[in-house]
């Protein structure tokens, strides 16, 4: 709570902290939120990871989110009610062998990725059936946005600037995305703030002319609205999950396996990879921090099972025509 009240966490991550104390210290098998924290030692902190790895089989990565749980419990508790190290104890533990789940990602499929058919087919579908909705899926499948940042979206947010040769650039500023938490009543709220994601977020991208065009068709939709994605019926925002929800039906509707918005950025991503954009200019446009987390999460392989086979028969042929003039 004092974290959450001096604002160095959000309540989204307040919440996650309450979920895993829950989950973890309140484990039958070992309920070390009964016990009183002057007297846990050492040894009772290393018998509690090892019964939560066995019991939750933790991976990494959610071994990593129990560790901070403990060290903001101990560092806040010392030295009034505990003198123990908490830094020194989490240091010294030894993780059984083998322990941890393996928490690598499988490699994302082809049927989880649009490929390059598939984004004509859905380009073309969301252009011949133009409603706010499918407005707002080409601006994203055409801007990588992340859904929160596309349904927070303003209309005070794009602009066309003028450079002193005379030539036009548009931008588009992301200042608020759509937070989903639960508040004090333990009922979730769904609200929007006007807090980036990373410092990387709260910037200013490049968007085509056709992109700052789409907007200005979304904004005649509603011309006073407080959003630029609002139901036409009620004038309520129109929510994140609603473009997924869009986006799903019309996959089905084209013949395609259904796919999350999260897909049209990886999409994004890979076509600014593969059309030559310096990875200085992906990466701003993705708002990572690094070209590798764009690199290792984000980009992908287009190509379908027929571009692939054409792309073989061509390298056949230049092979072929290589040996013969060889």
């Amino acid at each position: 709570k004092r974290l959450l009240d001096v604002g160095e966490v959000q309540k989204g991550t307040a919440d996650r902290y309450d979920s895993d104390f829950k989950r973890f210290f309140e484990n039958p098998n070992f309920p070390l939120a009964d016990m009183e924290i002057r007297f846990i030692t050492e040894d009772i902190l290393n018998q509690f990871m090892d019964v939560s790895i066995a019991d939750f089989k933790l991976t990494s990565k959610t071994f990593s989110g129990l560790k901070l749980i403990l060290g903001l419990i101990f560092r806040y508790a010392k030295p009034q009610y505990t003198d123990l190290s908490i830094t020194n104890c989490l240091g010294d533990y030894q993780v059984p062998r083998k322990a941890l789940k393996n928490n690598k990602k499988k490699k994302t499929s082809d049927t989880e990725n649009f490929t390059n058919r598939e984004y004509s087919l859905l380009y073309r579908y969301l252009t011949d059936n133009k409603d706010i909705r499918n407005i707002g899926l080409l601006i994203g499948l055409e801007t990588g946005l992340r859904v929160g940042e596309l349904s927070a979206l303003k209309a005070c947010d794009f602009n066309k600037k003028q450079l002193e040769d005379g030539s036009e650039v548009y931008l588009l500023s992301i200042r608020r995305t759509e937070k989903k938490y639960k508040n004090n009543e333990g009922k979730w709220v769904i609200s929007v703030e006007e807090m980036p994601k990373t410092e990387k977020s709260e910037s200013d991208i490049v968007i085509s002319k056709n992109v700052y065009e789409l907007m200005l068709e979304a904004k005649a939709f509603n011309p006073n609205g407080e959003f630029l994605f609002m139901n036409v019926d009620n004038g309520n925002r129109i929510r994140s999950a609603y473009f997924n929800k869009r986006l799903k039906s019309v996959c089905k509707k084209i013949g395609i396996v259904p796919k999350s918005t999260h897909k049209m950025r990886r999409y994004y991503a890979t076509s600014l990879h593969f059309s030559n954009a310096p990875d200085a200019f992906v990466a701003d446009q993705m708002r990572h921090e690094d070209i590798s987390t764009t690199r290792k999460s984000y980009i992908t392989d287009n190509a379908d099972l027929l571009e692939k086979s054409i792309l073989m028969d061509n390298f056949s042929q230049y092979r072929k025509e290589l040996l013969r003039v060889c």
